[in-house]
């Protein structure tokens, strides 16, 4: 399966089979015999689950959520995984990071519109949204900054009057409200079928922490920069 970076998406999901299992043994350890061939592990985040039993035959369920070029110039992926049963049962589940070649030097552009969090993707994502009419139309009300943050990674979109004035990592003032999800979260809510964001929020998968007022108040921005979110991402399979 490892090959450069160029060869990934965002999103890309893939059910790999393992073996009987002979001795009872650690989940996390069986995810990396699986992954031998995707890079070079960087990190592994995971929580174990159930205790993995002599004859189970446990799949790995593993979701690409994020693509970029490390700061060395080699290629980061990240991937969500998650490791059951013959039963169906949740042996373990976590995070992995793996670093790749990559074919080429420089930014990768299409990787760029699904850099969610990364101040490269919310400046593209800001000049979108200041074509969105919902989205503009929602904010003149507005003074002040909504964040989003998917994972790790956090940006400030700062709006007065309906008009977008600065996307940055910080603002002065700092947000007015911030709508945070996990790097799945965000993978799963883009892929959907439609923005079901509100669903999605009640179910826990994003939560918005700050001001809860002002973001009631301006839910309906939210959604609608979920409409770019979604519009920029799919640039990239259009």
């Amino acid at each position: 399966m490892s090959g450069y970076i160029e060869d990934f998406r965002v999103g890309q999901r893939e059910e790999r089979p393992g073996h009987p299992v002979g001795d009872p043994c650690s989940s996390a350890a069986i995810v990396l015999d699986l992954l031998s061939d995707a890079g070079n592990p960087l990190d592994l985040r995971w929580r174990f689950g159930e205790t993995v039993g002599t004859g189970d035959v446990p799949t790995l369920t593993s979701t690409i959520t994020r693509c970029r070029v490390g700061s060395d110039g080699s290629g980061i992926v990240h991937r969500h995984l998650l490791l059951t049963g013959c039963s169906g049962a949740v042996l373990g589940e976590g995070t992995a990071v793996f670093s790749l070649p990559v074919k080429e030097s420089g930014p990768i552009t299409p990787h760029l519109h699904t850099d969610y969090g990364s101040l490269p993707w919310a400046h593209v994502l800001g000049m979108t949204l200041t074509r969105n009419e919902e989205f503009v139309s929602a904010t003149r009300p507005m003074d002040g900054a909504m964040a989003f943050r998917c994972g790790e990674e956090t940006v400030q979109f700062r709006v007065y009057k309906g008009q977008l004035v600065d996307v940055a990592r910080a603002t002065p003032a700092g947000p007015t409200f911030t709508v945070s999800g996990s790097e799945l979260a965000w993978v799963d809510l883009v892929s959907a079928p439609r923005n079901d964001f509100i669903a999605r929020t009640m179910a826990g998968d994003f939560i918005a922490t700050g001001n809860t007022h002002e973001y009631l108040r301006f839910t309906k921005a939210v959604v609608s920069a979920w409409d770019s979110i979604r519009e920029l991402a799919r640039r990239d399979v259009d």
